[in-house]
């Protein structure tokens, strides 16, 4: 009985090993990578060896952005959070020993609610009326830019559900007025309007 354990053991290791190693050749079966949501990773390290583990982190450049070193540890788990970096692609490296594995990460911008419409009209002489129309909170940044996109104003708008604002472009010698509304740096609506 002890023998078929041990067979039924090494067995199932062996096409875990497998798996992962089809998957990516250079992966280790003492490192694994776990996505945890959005632009977060956990590293798990279930070597018992007292071994270097190497981490670092590239952007899509291959600029180094995160380096470091893990000594002496048996079997940890430790997360990472690129959510404060730009968005973009990122590759995550662990050496251990003379084994290497890349991960890559993808850290994108929430969207925007898909069902969220934004209206501007015109309301008088050089005065536009915006709607921005949603069913949740959502915090976003208008920008609006002259004929020879420089920019008139810049406005950080925390909404509740649905926003209204009109903006009079009264004494402007600019022909056009365009509209720029964005959620961090993903633009949402972008509109032109003759004055």
């Amino acid at each position: 009985m002890k023998l078929l354990a041990k067979t039924l053991i090494v067995f199932m290791s062996w096409g875990t090993l497998n798996s992962v190693m089809a998957a990516d050749p250079t992966l280790s079966a003492k490192v694994t990578i776990k996505e945890l949501g959005e632009s977060k990773v956990q590293l798990i390290y279930t070597g018992y060896e007292n071994e270097n583990i190497v981490v670092q982190i590239y952007d899509n450049m291959d600029r180094k952005i995160f380096g470091e070193t893990i000594r002496n540890r048996r079997g940890f788990k430790k997360p990472y959070n690129l959510s404060q970096l730009p968005y973009g692609r990122y590759t995550m490296q662990v050496k251990v020993d003379d084994e290497v594995m890349k991960h890559t990460i993808n850290h994108t911008a929430p969207a925007f609610p898909g069902n969220m419409k934004v209206s501007l009209k015109a309301t008088d002489d050089n005065q536009y009326r915006l709607l921005v129309m949603g069913p949740s909170t959502k915090d976003f940044t208008l920008r609006i830019y002259d004929d020879h996109d420089r920019l008139i104003l810049s406005e950080s708008i925390k909404s509740e559900g649905n926003f209204g604002k009109v903006y009079t472009f009264k004494g402007t010698r600019s022909k056009t007025a365009h509209f720029v509304i964005t959620d961090k740096i993903q633009v949402v609506h972008t509109k032109k309007v003759e004055l």
